[in-house]
This record gives C-alpha cells, sequence and structure tokens, in this order.
C-alpha cells in the first residue's frame, strides 16, 4: 500500500517537478551563452545594467548613463536579459513617466 501511495506521489508530483526543473535550467544555459554586448540585464541581486563585455566566466555592465561605473559579475549572477539598450531604455522611459 505504501509503495502504491510512493508511486502516485511519484508521478504526479516528482516526476513533472523536475522534468520543469531541467528544462528552467536549460533555458538558463541558453540565455546565457547568448549574452552580447548592449544586452539590458538584471542580475540575481537585482541591479540593471548594459553589458559592456562578455567573458567566459564574467561579464562587466555598465550602470549608469554615462558609462563610467562598471561592475565585473560572475556569468551566473545575471538573473534575466531585459532587451538589448533601445528597447529596455524605451520602457524604463515609460515606466518612468507612468509613476510620475
Amino acid at each position: 500500500m505504501m509503495a502504491l501511495i510512493f508511486g502516485v506521489f511519484y508521478l504526479l508530483l516528482i516526476r513533472p517537478q523536475r522534468k520543469k526543473e531541467k528544462d528552467r535550467q536549460k533555458q538558463r544555459e541558453v540565455m546565457l551563452s547568448a549574452l552580447k554586448r548592449n544586452d539590458h540585464v538584471v542580475t540575481i541581486g537585482g541591479i540593471h545594467g548594459v553589458v559592456a563585455s562578455v567573458g567566459p566566466d564574467e561579464v562587466v555592465i555598465k550602470v549608469d548613463e554615462r558609462g563610467d561605473v562598471r561592475l565585473r559579475v560572475a556569468r551566473e549572477a545575471i538573473s534575466r536579459v531585459v532587451g538589448e539598450e533601445g528597447q529596455a531604455g524605451d520602457t524604463a522611459t515609460k515606466l518612468g513617466q507612468a509613476g510620475q
């Protein structure tokens, strides 16, 4: 009886969750390998910036408009790619106007 209950839990809960996690991990690897200069990114710490250069293990991001402040972060610290320079800038402008 216990084996049957465990089998049902495995088929209905554990197996689909593992499959979703593998899919998420694969998408993240593809996103990180496709990083390029001028992409707008958000780090896992919530820092928004523009990719200045991409190395094998690290990414340099510009975090101010003039480009004077640059942060060197691990490639795995990139949470998501927001878009390219023109796209994210337009979105930020719209959000700033909506908040006023």
